[in-house]
């Protein structure tokens, strides 16, 4: 069974701008101009395992090449980004790229194309749950978070999925048919923060990222547009095969969600999952996040419910605690998720590994080990048993 890995991105071309309120007493309120989609990316392999092991080794010489400290297992777009200007950010990424690229078989792109102008808004609900049309922007940009598996639909679309393991990484959406679609067909491996652990996935999120830069840059006007012709342009001088299909009006009923429930991912989480458990994360002084690209904005999603304190989790992912999360992951082919005790309680499953900052997490992981067959360490004694483990490894190859 041939593997492969999805992930997605935001694909902006517009600003943020303020325009009167109404009524105008008000004052102000904030409004994206532009253009906007999700667009997912999906990688096919030849060679795997040789895959793996030159994508891990292009990721630490090319980051020491750009003078970046490579403490993580791999390397996918947003640390890259978050520590080097764009200039150096983008080559980086390229480099990798081609450093592997004999080893990726197809690179597969999907996005949803909706002309404003002849669908001003998008009918969802219908399922215990009243039909409304919302605009179609607010539509693209609440599907956003779970374009990665609206990629792996897309992609079965026209091949046989029992051909392949499917590699997804983590979303947030509510229930769409595209979702029953896809696990009727195949049972997705779901790998929360996957391009932080996972090979496959992050090589899927530099293409995502390196797609939207490659647009961007291009000397044709035309060529910047994001159609099917102008994607497999920019990457024509590679040596991978390029498949696009787009998302139209005519799969609406497929991608629009009919219920309001958030889509239960625990049962494809990719095992073992490494939860990891912070005390009292609102109450930590917080670093200002880093720098963002161009195509970045941040925009309120309205229709789902808001996520634990992101911005706290932005700045633990850059600790030397979560990255160890991030490595242990990597090396038992697991993925890695903040614990949340209000949403994923449910989803601990015998197997996992529970690291824990601060006493009352202590406590709550403790109380999991007397009902699963789990396992639970500090960060800092995960920290100390890989550290133990890298000196083992350089012995034995020495």
């Amino acid at each position: 069974m041939r593997i492969v890995a999805f992930d997605s991105k935001d694909f902006n071309r517009g600003k943020i701008v303020r325009k009167p309120a109404e009524p105008p007493a008000l004052g102000t309120v904030r409004e994206y101009k532009g253009y906007f989609t999700p667009l997912g990316v999906g990688l096919t392999f030849k060679h795997e395992d040789l895959f793996r092991n030159a994508f891990v080794k292009a990721c630490s010489r090319w980051a020491a090449e750009f003078s970046l400290s490579m403490d993580r297992p791999v390397l996918s777009s947003y640390p890259v980004r978050s520590h080097l200007p764009l200039k150096a950010a983008i080559p980086l990424c390229d480099k990798i790229i081609q450093e592997v690229q004999e080893y990726i078989e197809l690179a597969f792109f999907s996005w949803i194309s909706l002309p404003l102008d002849q669908y001003p808004t998008v009918e969802v609900g219908g399922q215990r749950t009243p039909r409304k049309e919302i605009p179609t922007p607010k539509f693209l940009r609440d599907v956003a978070p779970s374009f990665s598996y609206m990629t792996a639909w897309s992609f079965f679309g026209k091949r046989n999925a029992s051909e392949y393991a499917a590699l997804v990484d983590g979303f947030r959406g509510k229930v769409t048919t595209a979702w029953t679609d896809l696990t009727s067909r195949t049972k997705p491996q779901v790998y929360s923060r996957g391009d932080e652990c996972n090979p496959f996935i992050a090589a899927a999120d530099m293409v995502a990222f390196l797609t939207d830069v490659k647009l961007w840059q291009a000397e044709e006007f035309e060529k910047r547009k994001l159609i099917p012709e102008s994607v497999k342009s920019a990457w024509n001088q590679y040596q991978f095969d390029v498949d696009v299909r787009y998302l139209d009006p005519n799969v609406l009923s497929k991608i629009a969600w009919y219920s309001e429930n958030l889509i239960d991912v625990g049962p494809y989480l990719k095992r073992p999952v490494i939860f990891f458990l912070a005390d009292e994360i609102e109450k930590i002084e917080l670093a200002a996040p880093g720098p963002l690209d161009f195509a970045q904005t941040e925009l309120p999603l309205e229709s789902l419910p808001p996520p634990k304190p992101r911005r706290f989790h932005d700045v633990l992912q850059r600790t030397a605690p979560y990255v160890a999360a991030t490595q242990l992951a990597f090396e038992r082919d697991g993925c890695v998720q903040f614990f949340d005790r209000y949403t994923d309680t449910d989803k601990i499953r015998d197997g996992d590994v529970l690291v824990y900052m601060g006493e009352q997490s202590r406590r709550v992981a403790s109380a999991y080990e007397d009902a699963y067959e789990v396992e639970v360490m500090s960060a800092r004694e995960l920290r100390r048993r890989l550290k133990r483990e890298s000196i083992k490894e350089e012995k034995q190859e020495g």
